[in-house]
């Protein structure tokens, strides 16, 4: 039977906090405060900002900071006044939160009942975060705490109006605090008792202060409203969104640590949502309209390398990124920005374009090019078999390995890669897919797979610019084989014994072994090629891979690997297209003559 009123003594011995305590003292009083707030009816704060705007001729703020500062004023009249006849809030959190007598939560609440707007001098600090200070109207001694007062840099001499709450022989900051000048302390001068004992009329007075505040703005404290060498504080924070974080963490840091791969890789992966391309954009402008090149300097480095990821992209075809420069720049169109933005904002798309590939290299190119479109004539156009097509393979792979032999490793590291996409216009994946990464290994390049807007697939061949161009004509002659072929086997006898309702099925069995015995083929190809490089010519790869890698980095997207569901076929169909996959040997007849006869096929 003692059990419980023991527990009940020893919670509440836990409840109470001597003054000593005050750093837990004025936590608890913001809690109190926000719950206080839940008891005010939302016209009642509707009412009291249209007093402090309106009634003050004020514009509506529009900035972050003022819109702050108007909502803890307006919670600050709501709490602790009231209209003639009825209850502030502060009184009625006490009617419905009813703590046990003696606890910190009973005697704070009972404070907040009797708190008083105040101005104050601040004279020294004292023990246990409470500051000496002095009552600008009464004259009297005061002991005040709170976390705003705690972050003053030099506290000494320093005025300030606030809202107190008794506790003890302390008095505790509810809500924020505000720095005066003299004109602040003038425009509440009236509003003093004639026999210095305190206001004639508080909420007038805390409401004049107030107004003006928001009006005219407050004198800059260090550490309070400034930093510590007196500037206005930056308004957006670290908190504030990923871009913020970035930028606060790269001013703080050496200009050399800036091109870290996981500082680049953050702001690369980061262009791909609009809002945060516009918050380093804000932020980079505010930064130097407010003086503060270190922040501006990291937005600015922030900003560029996400266009430079987005540009990047862009030039590859992928229409997300395309879409999302153009979002930008219609948001800064359309938002009245200042022509100081617009100016930024080219200036950094300007700065973040690729350098294009050197001049060294540029007739060597074309010649490849051209090469390439030569041989494209030779088959895609006039149509070829998959003889042809494997032949033609292999005469890209000699050309591509003799101009590599042909560049220095400083021309290559110097070349920008390329991307090329092929929009397939289907929803749906296709045999031809499979044929995609192959392509890309033995032309050198990477390969992925998107879902443009339209909900089509497309593909994306990315590397140096001779072997993306390899890769593009190599990927359509696959695909012209893959016409020439399939139309070959519906002429042909296995097509003809399938019933009618199996004939579908057939034609993508074909298709399907048809490419795997191509996607074979090349694979013994590179093999081929790499056994040669081993014996002694120059192995290109490990190099181009490095490149690869590099720019891949800049492009700053993140990918992931699909499972794909094994394909049902009709073995005898994809036999067929199997055997014709395996049927030719490479030729070396793709040649700078005449195109080769093509061979007759048997159905």
């Amino acid at each position: 039977m003692t059990a419980r009123p023991q527990r009940r003594q020893s919670r509440e011995a836990r409840g109470r906090t001597g003054e000593s305590d005050v750093p837990n003292a004025v936590r608890r009083l913001d809690a109190l405060l926000m719950a206080a707030s839940a008891h005010v009816a939302p016209e009642r704060l509707v009412e009291i900002q249209r007093r402090l705007v309106a009634g003050g001729g004020l514009s509506p703020p529009q900035d972050e900071a003022t819109l702050g500062a108007l909502m803890m004023f307006t919670i600050d009249l709501a709490v602790f006044t009231a209209l003639p006849g009825r209850s502030t809030a502060a009184e009625r959190l006490a009617r419905h939160f009813r703590p046990a007598p003696g606890t910190l939560d009973s005697r704070l609440i009972d404070g907040m009942a009797r708190s008083r707007f105040a101005l104050f001098t601040l004279e020294a600090a004292a023990e246990n975060g409470r500051h000496y200070a002095r009552d600008l109207v009464t004259g009297a001694a005061l002991r005040v705490a709170g976390e705003d007062i705690d972050r003053i840099v030099r506290p000494e001499g320093v005025r300030l109006a606030a809202r107190l709450v008794p506790l003890g022989d302390n008095f505790l900051v509810a809500g924020t605090v505000i720095p005066l000048d003299d004109a602040l302390i003038d425009a509440v001068r009236p509003q003093r008792s004639a026999d210095g004992r305190g206001w004639t009329n508080a909420t007038r007075a805390a409401e004049g202060v107030y107004r003006l505040a928001l009006r005219d703005g407050c004198p800059l404290v260090p550490g309070l409203n400034a930093d510590a060498e007196g500037r206005e504080p930056f308004p957006l924070l670290p908190e504030d969104g990923p871009v913020h974080t970035l930028a606060h963490r790269l001013s703080g840091l050496a200009r050399e640590r800036w091109s870290a791969p996981e500082i680049l890789g953050f702001a690369r992966r980061a262009a791909s949502d609009g809002d945060a391309v516009m918050d380093a954009l804000e932020g980079a402008n505010l930064a130097r309209q407010m003086e503060r090149p270190d922040l501006a300097d990291a937005y600015e480095h922030v900003l560029s390398t996400m266009l430079d990821a987005l540009q990047r992209r862009a030039a590859i075809g992928q229409q997300g990124a395309a879409g999302l420069l153009s979002w930008v720049e219609a948001e800064i169109a359309a938002g009245g920005v200042p022509p100081a933005v617009r100016a930024l904002y080219q200036r950094l798309k300007q700065r973040s374009i690729a350098a294009a590939s050197s001049d060294q290299d540029a007739a060597g190119l074309e010649r490849l090019r051209a090469r390439i479109q030569a041989l494209r004539a030779k088959t895609i156009d006039q149509g070829c078999t998959e003889e042809e097509a494997l032949a033609a393979a292999a005469k890209v792979a000699e050309l591509l390995d003799r101009y590599g032999l042909s560049l220095s490793d400083l021309e290559i590291r110097r070349q920008t890669c390329e991307g090329f996409g092929v929009d397939t216009g289907r929803r749906q994946r296709a045999p031809i897919d499979d044929t995609v990464s192959a392509v890309a290994a033995f032309c050198g390049c990477r390969s992925w797979s998107e879902v443009t807007p339209g909900g089509t697939f497309r593909h994306v061949f990315f590397g140096l610019p001779a072997d993306v161009e390899g890769a593009h004509y190599l990927y359509d002659l696959i695909a012209a084989t893959l016409d020439a072929e399939t139309a070959a086997f519906r002429k042909g006898e296995l097509y003809r014994q399938h019933p009618t309702g199996q004939r579908t099925s057939a034609t993508r069995s074909f298709q399907v072994g048809l490419v795997h015995g191509i996607i074979g083929k090349l694979h013994r190809l590179k093999q081929e090629r790499a056994a040669t490089r081993d014996s002694g010519g120059r192995d290109l790869v490990p190099l181009k891979e490095s490149v690869i890698d590099e720019e891949m980095d800049k492009l700053g997207l993140s990918f992931q690997t699909r499972s794909r569901r094994a394909r049902r076929v009709l073995k005898d169909a994809f036999k067929a297209g199997q055997e014709a996959g395996d049927a030719f040997e490479v030729h070396p007849g793709i040649h700078d003559g005449p195109a080769p006869a093509r061979p007759r096929r048997r159905s």
